[in-house]
């Protein structure tokens, strides 16, 4: 997994292939856990490219992107944005 650090995510999202963009932040448990699992994806897939934005040192970019809860993932196929989850639920959800 890519920890952002500068420059452009736009160029980074607009490679073709799959593009995974985590925004999380170090005090978030629920994003420490989902960081786990997209590890695990990406030893599976190791064509999908993970990119994590740590919300506390790029706060612009988080606004930019309109991230509003943490953990957020923005799914990008060949730059074009094709899905998103907000908050820990969707990735888990729980059995009833």
């Amino acid at each position: 997994m890519l920890e952002f650090s500068s420059g452009s995510l736009t160029d980074e999202i607009k490679k073709d292939g799959i593009t995974i963009v985590t925004f999380g932040a170090v005090w978030c448990r629920y994003c420490s856990m989902i960081n786990e699992e997209l590890l695990a994806l990406e030893e599976l897939n190791p064509d999908i490219k993970l990119i994590h934005v740590d919300c506390d040192e790029h706060e612009q970019l988080a606004i930019e992107y309109n991230v509003s809860v943490l953990p957020t993932s923005l799914y990008f196929v060949d730059g074009a944005l094709v899905k998103e989850d907000h908050g820990y639920s969707h990735y888990f959800p729980r059995a009833k």
